[in-house]
């Protein structure tokens, strides 16, 4: 009977006075997995192939619903701001209005006799403006 050792595919410690870099050796060999074996290569790579491209699938998903739930948050802000707009909008031209129901354009003579149309606001007699 042959020793395990004989079937052993790693290469054999670098030949050495030193014993301590012998057993550095092999314990550094005895923890990496062997690489790109024809067994393992083979049936792993079309499992990992297919687990990355679930994965891009996936994660273009969670794009595509992050970016669609932006939009919407952008188009409720823009409607906000579009009400907002509107309701100030209504605001001044309520004021104008009640600045010309309590205005009147009253000419004034100016310093070197030239006359000028000027309007003049006066304060409501009520409160709230309505008789």
């Amino acid at each position: 009977l042959l020793p395990a050792s004989a079937f052993s595919t790693r290469r054999p410690p670098p030949a050495t006075s030193n014993n301590n870099n012998a057993i550095r050796y092999r314990y550094s060999q005895s923890q990496l997995p062997p690489l790109f074996s024809s067994k393992n290569y083979n049936s792993n790579n079309k499992d990992d192939t297919d687990n990355l491209l679930e994965k891009a699938r996936k994660l273009r998903q969670e794009v595509s619903a992050i970016e669609s739930s932006k939009a919407e948050i952008q188009q409720q802000k823009d409607a906000k701001q579009k009400l907002r707009q509107a309701e100030e909008e209504e605001a001044r031209v309520r004021q104008g209005e009640l600045r010309m129901r309590y205005s009147v354009d009253v000419p004034i003579l100016k310093d070197m006799g030239e006359e000028v149309m000027e309007r003049v606001d006066f304060p409501p007699r009520l409160k709230g403006g309505e008789f």
